[in-house]
């Protein structure tokens, strides 16, 4: 009997016959064994020698080498696990990389092993050679890259020489090793040996300089891990291929994604370029071998041949075969041939093949019988697919009408020509030649017109599937048909369909091809033109629409007036008759199992916890930010620390940074954008790159504003983001916020509020509060969100009414962990009568009050007053102790963008305890009309943002008590009025856990809008007098605004907290973070723009708005500034210093010289100030609203004056605003 093993072998066995019935059973005997020289395993790994001669493959346990020329195996060699191979420079050796993390170096020509190193603690995935030839580098599973040097090293001769001479054998010596965050799955050099690209686990591609090893690029897109790349010849582009079944091409210079190619059914294993060329080559678990032009983004041509997954591939250094391996363990080598390949016919065959192999489907399907004989029913419905024979048909039929058409127009052409030279009457004579019949039957219409009838006839849902039938040829005459369409004005949607369907699927065809450059630019312009005609026709007809909508509505109006014999209220009318798009207003939805409250947990019993959401992206994103450390820290055109950074960043040491941007409205904004750019890594400044380390970004009031303008456009470049360059809109920052078009332009603004009243008017009608604060934040919207420009700044478009805050976790950015966590904070109150029972001198509030804050994800607070939140969707839903009304009463939508950062603005209230009674109401009560209107009164509080209270009856942890558990609305303020102007304290969360806090301060706490540290020194009050156990402790500060002042803390960068005394940093080290101050403040030498513009200023010129960001921008690079210079050269030096203390701190390592010298230079304590202090005692205005009593001050005005002079600008402007329009 003969038999086929498994192990690709053959077995002959002779079964004598048994003697007898009782006799014992006789084992079979093996006569014959056929073993072709293949391997008996999946073929891992192949490589081609630089001369194409050789060809070795590795499996599991035998390492193989052939003859190409002959397909004979010359040598068989034992070896573990491969899982990649390479041939050494001169052919003689291959070095081979196990599943163990051995890398096994081979002799060829005496076929032994020469060593075994062990290399990884894991799978080595990728091996390649320097282009310089001198070594090679190893990539593990282990998270580690290696680095290795080719030597020779002397061994005893024993047999090599006589007389124990000495004999040289190739040897790798280990030379250095890269970290890094995840198992590393391929790596190559770039041709030119400039860079190294390595792919990780964690489905990204990360690009190095090859001689440094600073971090380069980083490319992601991919869904799953990459399983391999490589590199142009020219070291232009690099191709990686994943398990999600993509190719991606990108540049090499940008690290932009040129094209993204389903290429294959199954996991592509391995890709690689043909040498001096952009064609590569691609194999994957679904069999196939396929070959690709780069350039053109197109398949050239499918190979199958293999019966299991592709494993393994090698290209020829001449590009005249490629060989692949596979699991059915043969190798197949694929030879070109001098064969001219027609992609038309190539496509045409995979047609025909997809056609033939979805008939012999439906003919299986037709044969289906079940046991009983009786026809098997078929599916009721199937899926839409591509290759469908009615699909086919379409395209076939485009095609013959194509033809035609080409036909009659060459006949017609002829006909033409015959008769150019004739006369008149010689013309008479001659006959009109026969057209189609087809023609006829169509009461003899033109060619053109016949294809459009054909395309016509197509049902819309396989009018694409068919046009991908189209050759090439085919699709150029019917580009061609397209433009007299367009010309004539015939059926413009469809002809716009086609065009654009075309243009996407052969795009680079359609470029190449030079022929069609007349047709295209004549298509362009009979398009847009027969376009233009169709939207003014269009605009003209929705105009009448309108215009006979409101006479209906009026003739409505004056029957309901009639049937009501005229006592029909006006409002009442209103509702009946405005159905209005509700895109402001929020909706009710089910609700989802089980409560929506979570509670945060105490750092008191150690049970606080992040939000899982939360705690999710943070661990994604610092798992992301280590090589940027590395890169920030490491940056020597910076100054050198001293430190060891491997040393000082083991075990993923890293610091941990959050960032705040204080409020103070357009002042605030303009000055925390500004800021943001000089910490920007794409400007090259020298303390670029803390705004992409930064773990969290919080604002409040005007910081709000640029907080969350920033997140939704997606991490935009911010001078783009404010001036309204690279597809930015911009800030509407020329169009005064309240009055666009001037107190003096009526019809405008009226317009303009009558547009924010109408999306106000939708949520009232829903039957949700609504207040001043919902104008204020539609008021927002249209100047800082991307749907409003200047064009369109009166229309009545979208705005982004329906812009919701949790969108900021659908950006591109966000979704890749590459920015920032945003947090929007505000302030609350239980009533009004709290707040006027408020005897503080510096706040609003009280400070105990709880502070919320808004994320993406949640909505709540860490205060011990609360310690819970909510989904951020979810915010609105009125809950009793955690449960709602019913099953369908939870809210969404109510989160609208501009209404979060209307509610951190929320300032309104605080004008209360400033004007006086009768003053202030009869003012309220001008600024209401309209709110009142829509809304009684007694349903909502106008003065303040109105939240349903999802902590209704809510009890805390640890026995504490929610101050508003007993109010149906919560009642949201300006996130500064409790004094804490700088959003610092969603930063100083335990759970947290962040090492350093960049503060930048655009307050306007003196008379001349300078900040003076009241915010920290209130958030100083705050921590200590109520929140000690909550809280990470708050590092020292000064405690009064003057002392601030006097010691020239306001005009200059501070570290607080890094050289503390008492209970600072001598007894805990890192029990807080170190506060870096970065205040507001003019250049000593009094020029460049003032930056401290009055908060009643609320429009900015291009030539006001552009100097002060650059005014911000440079302030925030200059430093300590001392002995009349402008900046201090080693002040990026002493920020790095700061930034890495509590990582230093951690790693147990001494601070160094040149870093003690920073701090001695920058950092503030109780017993000693920063060296040379410049006092600035009355230059920059006096403190508006604190004075000399008490820690934070408090002779002089009261802390709501100080808050209404720091904002009374908006509160006056919308007073007067209002009251002049509405």
């Amino acid at each position: 009997i003969m038999a086929a093993l498994s192990n690709n072998s053959l077995e002959v066995y002779n079964l004598p016959p048994a003697g007898s019935s009782k006799a014992a059973p006789i084992e079979p005997i093996k006569l014959y064994s056929l073993d072709i020289p293949g391997h008996r395993s999946d073929v891992r790994t192949l490589c081609v020698s630089s001369d194409d001669t050789l060809l070795a493959s590795a499996a599991n346990g035998s390492l193989k080498l052939w003859n190409l020329k002959t397909t004979q195996c010359v040598r068989t060699m034992d070896c573990g696990y491969a899982l990649c191979s390479t041939f050494l420079p001169g052919d003689k050796h291959i070095v081979v990389g196990t599943k163990t993390g051995e890398l096994l170096l081979f002799d060829l020509s005496s076929s032994s092993l020469l060593e075994t190193i062990p290399a990884h603690t894991g799978a080595v995935w990728g091996i390649h050679v320097r282009p310089d030839g001198r070594g090679l580098v190893s990539g593990s599973a282990d998270k580690d890259i290696k680095f290795w040097d080719f030597e020779v090293r002397e061994v005893a001769g024993e047999g090599l020489n006589e007389g124990g001479v000495t004999g040289r054998v190739l040897t790798m010596a280990h030379t250095k090793t890269l970290k890094m965050t995840d198992d590393v799955l391929a790596i190559k050099y770039s041709p030119d040996g400039k860079l190294l690209a390595v792919s990780l686990l964690d489905s990204t591609v990360k690009v190095f300089f090859a001689d440094t090893l600073k971090f380069f690029l980083s490319l992601y897109g991919h869904k799953l891990p990459v399983l391999s790349l490589d590199i142009s010849s020219d070291s232009k582009l690099i191709i990686t291929c994943s398990a999600d079944k993509n190719i991606k091409i990108w540049g090499l210079d940008f690290g932009d994604c040129h094209r993204s190619l389903f290429a294959h059914e199954e996991s592509i294993m391995q890709v690689a370029f043909e040498r001096g060329t952009h064609y590569f080559w691609s194999v994957g678990k679904d069999k196939m071998v396929k070959y690709w032009d780069g350039d053109k983004f197109e398949c050239i041509q499918k190979l199958d041949g293999h019966h299991g997954e592709v494993w393994a591939l090698a290209v020829s250094n001449r590009g005249n075969f490629v060989a692949t391996g596979s699991h059915d363990k043969s190798i197949r080598i694929w030879e070109k041939t001098d064969e001219p390949l027609f992609l038309e016919e190539e496509r045409e065959r995979e047609l025909e093949e997809l056609y033939d192999s979805n008939v012999n489907a439906r003919d299986r399907d037709e044969l289906r019988v079940l046991p009983n004989g009786e026809e098997a029913p078929g599916p009721e419905s199937t899926e839409v697919t591509k290759s469908t024979t009615e699909t086919l048909m379409a395209g076939e039929r485009i095609m013959e009408a194509l033809e035609i058409s080409e036909a009659d127009q060459a006949l017609t052409k002829a006909h033409q020509e015959e008769l150019a030279p004739l006369s008149a009457e010689q013309r008479a004579k001659i006959a009109a030649p026969p057209r189609n019949p087809i023609f006829g039957m169509y009461n003899g219409i033109g060619p053109q017109e016949y294809v459009l009838k054909v395309v016509r006839q197509i049902p819309a849902a396989s009018l694409h599937d068919a046009l991908l039938v189209l050759p090439f040829g085919r699709v150029t005459q019917l580009i061609e048909h397209l433009d007299y369409w367009a010309h004539k004005e015939w059926q413009i949607t469809l002809t716009s369909r086609v065009l654009f369907f075309l243009l996407r699927t052969h795009h680079s065809q359609i470029v190449a091809t030079r022929a069609l450059r007349n047709t295209m630019i004549s298509l362009r312009t009979h398009l847009r033109e027969a376009l233009r005609r169709q939207k003014d026709s269009v605009g003209y007809n929705l105009a009448a629409l309108k215009f006979i909508q409101r006479q209906n509505d009026a003739n409505k109006s004056a029957e309901f007036y009639e049937q009501g014999g005229g006592m029909v209220e006006e409002e009442k009318v209103r509702e009946i008759i405005e159905k209005g798009v509700k895109k402001h207003a929020p909706t009710l939805v089910a609700c989802p199992a089980g409560s929506l409250i979570t509670r945060t947990g105490s750092p008191i019993d150690n049970t606080q916890a992040l939000d899982t959401d939360e705690a999710a992206y943070i661990s994604r994103r610092r798992a992301a930010l280590p090589s940027l450390w590395t890169s920030y820290a490491g940056n020597a055109s910076t100054g050198t620390t001293g430190y060891n950074y491997t040393q000082l960043f083991l075990n993923n040491n890293y610091p941990r940074l959050g960032t705040a941007v204080s409020g103070g409205g357009f002042r605030a904004s303009l000055y925390g954008a500004g800021t943001l750019s000089a910490l920007d890594s794409r400007n090259a400044t020298n303390v670029g790159g803390l705004l992409q380390l930064s773990d969290y970004l919080s604002g409040l009031s005007g910081g709000s504003w640029i907080v969350t303008s920033l997140m939704m456009s997606d991490l935009s470049d911010l001078y783009s983001l404010v001036v309204g360059l690279n597809g930015e809109s911009g800030w509407e920052l020329d169009l005064d916020l309240l009055a666009p078009d001037g107190l003096l332009g009526v019809g405008d603004n009226i317009d303009y509020y009558n547009d924010l009243l109408d999306d106000v008017r939708a949520k009232a009608d829903a039957g949700f509060p609504i207040s001043l604060v919902d104008i204020w934040g539609r008021a927002l919207s249209y100047h800082f969100f991307n749907q409003t420009d200047a064009a369109n700044f009166y229309e009545d478009t979208g705005h982004d009414a329906g812009l919701l805050f949790s969108s900021i976790a659908l950006t591109l950015n966000f979704q890749n962990a590459a920015s920032p966590f945003p947090i929007v904070v505000t302030t609350s109150r239980i009533n009004a009568s709290q707040q006027l029972a408020n005897t503080s001198d510096t706040t609003v509030i009280p400070l105990s009050n709880t502070q919320f804050e808004i994320t993406p994800y949640h909505f709540g607070s860490y205060d011990p007053t609360l310690q819970a939140h909510i989904p951020v969707q979810y915010a609105g839903t009125y809950l009793n102790n955690g449960t709602a009304l019913n099953s369908s009463a939870c809210v969404n939508g109510f989160e609208n963008a501009g209404f979060v950062i209307g509610s951190s603005a929320a300032l309104f209230n605080a004008a209360e305890d400033v004007i006086g009674d009768s003053t202030f109401l009869q003012l309220i009560d001008t600024l209401g009309d309209d709110i009142t209107s829509i809304q009684s009164p007694n349903y909502s509080i106008p003065l303040v943002a109105n939240w349903p209270n999802s902590f209704y009856n809510f009890a805390p942890a640890d026995g504490q008590a929610f101050e508003s558990a007993g109010e149906n609305i919560l009642q949201i303020t300006d996130g500064g009025e409790n004094g804490e102007n700088v959003p610092i304290a969603p930063l100083l969360v335990k759970a947290r856990n962040l090492d350093i806090i960049l503060a930048i301060d655009a307050s306007a706490d003196t008379n001349q809008y300078w900040p003076n540290g009241t915010s920290l020194i209130a958030t100083a009050d705050r921590v200590a007098g109520y929140f000690q156990g909550n809280y990470t402790s708050f590092p020292p500060v000064p405690e009064t605004p003057d002392i601030f002042v006097q010691q020239g803390l306001n005009i200059r960068p501070t570290f607080f907290g890094c050289n503390t005394t008492g209970t600072g940093n001598s007894s805990n080290p890192g029990e807080y973070p170190i506060v870096v101050y970065l205040p507001n403040a003019p250049s000593p030498d009094g020029t460049g723009f003032l930056t401290n513009t009055s908060t009643f200023k609320l429009d900015y010129s291009a030539d006001e708005y552009l100097p002060f960001l650059d005014s911000a921008h440079s302030n925030a690079l200059k430093g300590f500034q001392t002995n009349g210079s402008l900046t201090d050269p080693d002040y990026a030096l002493c920020l790095k210093c700061a930034i890495v203390d509590r990582a230093r701190h951690r790693a147990m390592v001494d601070r160094s010289p040149a870093c003690s010298t920073c701090m001695n230079k920058y950092c503030w304590s109780e017993t000693s100030q920063p060296d040379d202090f410049p006092s600035t005692s009355g230059n920059l205005g006096s403190t508006s609203g604190t004075g000399t009593g008490g820690s934070s001050g408090g002779g002089g005005t009261s802390a709501a004056a100080t808050l209404v002079h720091n904002k009374r600008g908006i509160v006056g402007a919308l007073m007067l605003a209002v009251a002049t329009l509405l």
